[in-house]
């Protein structure tokens, strides 16, 4: 995708997943209209968000691959002149796969690639070492067919401090990655119920921020997409960052309309008694209501509103 533009709806291919991520925030109860995978049923939610007026449509799952319908439904969306992202854990992308996701005119894959670590990529996604090499394996295919991959790394209490480390590891091991998204663990689903992932959004700063320090030498963007960090935890990377979340609140703001992926995350996010002094509040979703149930209220607004003035 180009800088600038955002993915506005997710529309999911059922959610069978051959992974077992223990940050996994995707569950029945929260996504009980995208349960059916038949690919009739997948037409019409496509349907329904085109007349909505989505034009940036993200397939996902579950896992998306395991779907033998996948490029088909691919060309067909293209066929209409909507922007496809495929959402995928990459470890069933073979050759084959990878030659006719190219051939449907597949925009780009969002890969979640959540560690360089064999050991903690599968403690993280509940799989094995070798499911590891398949997955470098899979984002290798996409790349050698000139699919753009942007990689997606989940970060928890468990690979927080790896992030430099990981940034290096991509640029030496894929090379053309342009963009790395930055998603910090959304505690719902698998992932609320081990909480012990979740971090202290405090002990994130520096380490996101030396991330990104690396990243720009290496000409690698980073992104904060929707489920990102509040405002005042990114406060010394805004300039270097693109912001998912603060660019869907913009957009709604100038289009007088909002997203239902933005709409769906503002129902689950919540201020916390410090965002009421904060300078940027109108333009900062605050935190997950479970992350404030979790760890409590940790954001420090980095700029205190005067006399109860902020941006409107």
């Amino acid at each position: 995708m180009e800088e600038g533009e955002f993915i506005d709806e997710v529309v999911r291919l059922g959610l069978k997943c051959n992974f077992k991520c223990e940050f996994c925030n995707v569950t029945e109860k929260n996504e009980s209209h995208q349960t059916t995978s038949d690919i009739d049923s997948v037409r019409k939610r496509i349907k329904n968000a085109t007349l909505r007026g989505h034009k940036y449509i993200s397939l996902s799952g579950g896992e998306p691959t395991l779907q033998p319908y996948l490029p088909k439904l691919i060309r067909e969306m293209k066929n209409d002149g909507i922007h496809v992202r495929l959402q995928t854990n990459a470890s069933l992308i073979t050759p084959k796969l990878a030659s006719e996701l190219k051939d449907a005119k597949l925009d780009d894959a969002f890969i979640n690639f959540t560690s360089h670590l064999p050991e903690n990529f599968e403690r993280l996604t509940g799989t094995s070492k070798h499911m590891f090499k398949k997955v470098v394996g899979g984002i290798k295919e996409l790349i050698t067919h000139d699919i753009e991959v942007v990689l997606n790394i989940v970060i928890t209490d468990v690979n927080k401090n790896d992030l430099v480390e990981y940034i290096r590891f991509i640029s030496r091991e894929f090379g053309r990655i342009q963009s790395v998204n930055l998603s910090v663990i959304q505690p719902h689903g698998h992932a609320r119920v081990n909480s012990h992932l979740v971090p202290n959004y405090q002990d994130l700063i520096d380490p996101i921020s030396e991330c990104v320090s690396v990243a720009r030498k290496l000409k690698i963007r980073i992104e904060n997409p929707y489920c990102g960090l509040p405002l005042c935890i990114t406060h010394k990377i805004l300039d270097d960052v693109e912001n998912g979340e603060l660019m869907g609140v913009l957009n709604a703001r100038k289009l007088k309309k909002v997203s239902d992926p933005l709409r769906r995350i503002m129902k689950s996010k919540t201020r916390t008694p410090s965002c009421r002094d904060c300078y940027t509040r109108s333009l900062c979703l605050g935190v997950w209501k479970e992350y404030y149930v979790i760890r409590g209220d940790v954001v420090e607004p980095r700029y205190r509103s005067l006399r109860g003035w902020s941006f409107s």
